[in-house]
């Protein structure tokens, strides 16, 4: 992990404004906080070197901490609570990184444009042909918040 990465991503998560954990409201604020998460680590352009980078420094380490604050706050077991500290940091850096690679114009790869899809013969994919449109139209927020709900009831479900 080379140094200028280290105080940028820092920097970045000094942004992030942690709530007080709350038992009551523990899975939306694990919802805030990931959201935030994504929004610095793409604004910041800080993925892909950011992706399963071990945490250092400060700012990095206090995310963290207050991210499995949450977690414990509201019941998430340790065990658990570690493996989805982990897990909330793959999703944000997975959507994170689609989305810096479309906004640096990258082109979709050819299996999630619609015309691709629609192409293949029906009677091999019928399921995705019949779902093509919805492959191809579907935004990362969609996706996203898709995902961080499955996670988070993942989470919950002890």
């Amino acid at each position: 992990m080379t140094i200028p990465y280290v105080l940028a991503l820092n920097q970045a998560l000094a942004e992030i404004d942690l709530p007080e954990p709350d038992p009551a409201r523990w899975e939306g604020q694990l919802a805030v906080v990931a959201r935030r998460l994504r929004e610095v680590m793409t604004i910041r352009d800080l993925v892909p070197p950011g992706a399963g980078m071990p945490p250092a420094g400060s700012q990095v380490l206090g995310c963290h901490d207050g991210v499995l604050a949450i977690m414990r706050a509201g019941g998430v077991p340790d065990s658990r609570s570690v493996a989805g500290l982990h897990l909330l940091w793959l999703i944000v850096n997975g959507i994170s990184l689609e989305e810096v690679r479309c906004a640096e114009g990258r082109e979709s790869p050819p299996h999630t444009t619609n015309e691709y899809i629609a192409s293949l013969p029906g009677d091999r994919f019928p399921h995705l042909t019949a779902v093509a449109r919805e492959l191809a139209e579907q935004s990362l927020d969609v996706r996203f918040e898709l995902l961080l709900g499955i996670f988070i009831s993942g989470l919950a479900d002890t």
